[in-house]
């Protein structure tokens, strides 16, 4: 019984301190506010002043797709370009996307990524090679002028892409071999269908009904063929390295927000204040111990 009593009252000794350091605390806080309020306010207003004249970030995004290569390694192409950025040869970077070197000077930020959901962009089933294939590239920028000339530039960049350069080469080729192949078989049976006329016509020929159908069954086939032939044709003109899905949007949106340097500068000044305050009130402590 006497055990408890003691075990309660040592309890009742240890919550003494903590109410006093909360009291402490308090009391600091309070006789310091009006100092962590103004290195508070100080920061609120160096981080508005910041925002006002620091000069204002910008960005786009463009969406591309390419039928020479995965979606993969067109990002991988389109992220090279900040990798050019990030080593700050800005001459370099501009020669590459064709752009004047302060357009390139510009530039704060390039990167590029898979698109996931193209259902806001296509209806899937009259554009099924969409469904992949595609990628976003954004650009940030101080200069909105940049945006007026990217589509052009950024298709540049590719178009000179030796990696992809090979790749339309290769597409082509097979694209040729397959027209001279239908051109072959077109003229083949051209001439096979021209020799079954000239037999139709030549009264003598006794199987007159099966050479009618052999003229309407190479007829169709020719058919086939030459819509092969078109179809490929016209993949061929339309071949390139990429081509721009959706364009960059010449009145681009916003990068910075006016309240993020406000707050932060404004939470480490008031940090400030607090280490201050502490440096006073410890200063204080002292004095009064050393004239007791």
């Amino acid at each position: 019984m006497f055990a408890n009593q003691l075990l309660i009252m040592d309890t009742k000794e240890e919550e003494i301190p903590l109410a006093e350091i909360l009291l402490s605390i308090y009391a600091f806080f309070y006789k310091k506010f009006k100092l962590i309020a103004l290195f508070t306010f100080l920061g609120g207003v160096l981080g508005l002043t910041f925002y006002l004249t620091r000069p204002k970030v910008y960005k786009s995004t463009s969406t591309i797709y390419s039928s020479v290569v995965s979606n993969q390694r067109l990002v991988d192409i389109l992220n090279q370009l900040d990798i050019l950025r990030k080593s700050s040869d800005n001459e370099l970077l501009a020669e590459t996307l064709n752009i004047d070197s302060s357009l390139a000077t510009s530039i704060k930020s390039i990167s590029a990524s898979l698109v996931i959901d193209l259902e806001y962009l296509y209806d899937k089933d009259h554009n099924p090679r969409y469904e992949s294939n595609c990628v976003s590239i954004t650009f940030e920028t101080i200069n909105t002028e940049l945006f007026e000339v990217l589509d052009s530039s950024v298709l540049f960049y590719l178009s000179n892409s030796p990696f992809l350069n090979q790749k339309v080469n290769s597409r082509a080729n097979m694209y040729q071999k397959i027209i001279t192949k239908s051109n072959e078989e077109l003229n083949e049976l051209d001439s096979i269908q021209k020799l079954k006329m000239s037999l139709l016509d030549n009264k003598s020929n006794i199987g007159g009904f099966q050479e009618i159908s052999g003229i309407k069954s190479g007829e169709s086939e020719i058919m086939l063929l030459f819509v092969q032939k078109e179809r490929t044709t016209n993949l061929l003109n339309e071949l390139a390295a990429a081509n721009i899905v959706r364009p960059f949007n010449i009145a681009p949106e916003k990068v910075s927000v006016f309240y993020k340097p406000i707050l932060g500068l404004g939470f480490a000044f008031m940090i400030i204040g607090i280490f201050i305050g502490i440096i006073q009130h410890f200063n204080a402590k002292v004095k009064s111990y050393l004239k007791d």
